[in-house]
């Protein structure tokens, strides 16, 4: 049976629903596709299915689903595409850079840049990853090009606030924090007329974070609390992130008791879902504000972790404090060490700051 109009309808249907991360409505669409796809037969169908199931199963948060889509995909030349694509993002999520990063230079060898969305959408996903690695011009400048083609599409709105996000993200990493504070209003005005919660709860995330970077720990506060009283942003990709930030905050306005509460959802939440960088972060939080009888192998540990990780804005923290914890016991070669580890990453974060 070959695709007909109202296949391609459906599809098209299916792709809005994806496209405007309308979880409910997909989830119901999908039974509809999944039956109608058990009666085609034709390759075109096929590769149309894939490719939707694999974004489908991004949006759900489905790891295992979608590496049997990428898998499947693999079988198919026509997808080659698609197959490093997905792989890139999935190994995106599991977070390992590098291996994304692989993925993407390979998929670029097959990027059809005749059709402007796919691109854009590449862009942004290589830019996501360069973020992450502190890569902020590469980054910057992709965005910039995601940017160009989502502006001219209205129906990629969502896309285009996360877009002004990320680029709110790297003017932090590069301390500018006027124009990132310009970046997050703008895509929180995208979020707010397209009804996109789920985005405004990630905009008012990073707003908290860049208070906090700034220093200004009630205002971060105010916008962190105010994202985790979302329902839905429970156990999200930024939830962890939210709750540490959160803690942290309270911790440096001396309100233990608040902060202590957070701490507890915090590292019991990391636990659960083994995220090593985080169980790292709330145990030096630990040891710092509640309990510190192993304070100096949970710093020495802790650092060695960050900077194995290079989290350049977390080693200037953390070292610092524990040169200071040194110079006070008099362990003044100790002090040194870490001064040194915290000047080093000072250093790094202003190669952030120049690529102004």
């Amino acid at each position: 049976m070959l695709i007909s109009e109202a296949t391609e309808d459906i599809l098209e249907d299916w792709n809005t629903k994806i496209t405007q991360r309308n979880i409910k409505e997909a989830k119901n669409l999908k039974k509809e596709v999944d039956v109608m796809f058990q009666r085609l037969d034709d390759i075109e169908s096929e590769k149309n299915y894939l490719i939707l199931s694999g974004y489908y199963y991004l949006l759900q948060n489905n790891s295992l689903e979608l590496k049997m889509i990428i898998e499947r995909m693999g079988n198919i030349p026509e997808l080659s595409f698609y197959h490093h694509f997905f792989q890139g993002i999935r190994a995106y999520n599991l977070r390992r850079y590098d291996d994304a990063l692989d993925c993407y230079r390979i998929a670029e060898k097959y990027l059809n840049k005749n059709n402007p969305i796919e691109t854009a959408e590449f862009y942004y996903r290589v830019a996501a990853v360069y973020y992450q690695v502190q890569e902020t011009l590469m980054s910057v400048n992709l965005i910039q090009k995601a940017l160009e083609v989502f502006e001219k599409n209205g129906k990629y709105r969502n896309r285009l606030g996360d877009c002004r996000m990320l680029l709110g993200l790297n003017y932090i990493d590069m301390r500018q924090f006027v124009e990132a504070e310009d970046q997050f209003h703008i895509a929180r005005d995208i979020a707010q007329r397209i009804n996109d919660s789920g985005l405004l709860a990630r905009i008012n995330h990073n707003l908290g974070f860049m208070y906090a970077e700034q220093g200004l720990s009630e205002a971060a506060v105010r916008y962190l609390s105010n994202v985790l009283r979302d329902e839905d942003y429970d156990y999200s990709e930024s939830y962890i992130k939210t709750i540490f930030l959160l803690t942290r905050e309270y911790f440096k306005l001396n309100q233990i008791d608040a902060g202590k509460e957070w701490y507890e959802k915090g590292i019991a939440l990391a636990h659960e879902l083994n995220n090593v960088e985080y169980k790292v972060k709330f145990t030096l939080l630990n040891a710092l504000y509640l309990d510190n009888k192993d304070f100096e192998s949970t710093f020495k540990s802790g650092i060695a972790y960050l900077q194995q990780e290079k989290l350049w804005l977390d080693i200037e923290e953390y070292a610092q404090i524990f040169a200071r914890f040194y110079l006070d016991c008099k362990g003044y070669q100790k002090a040194a060490e870490y001064y040194e580890i915290a000047i080093e990453a000072k250093n790094e974060i202003k190669k952030m700051e120049g690529l102004k």
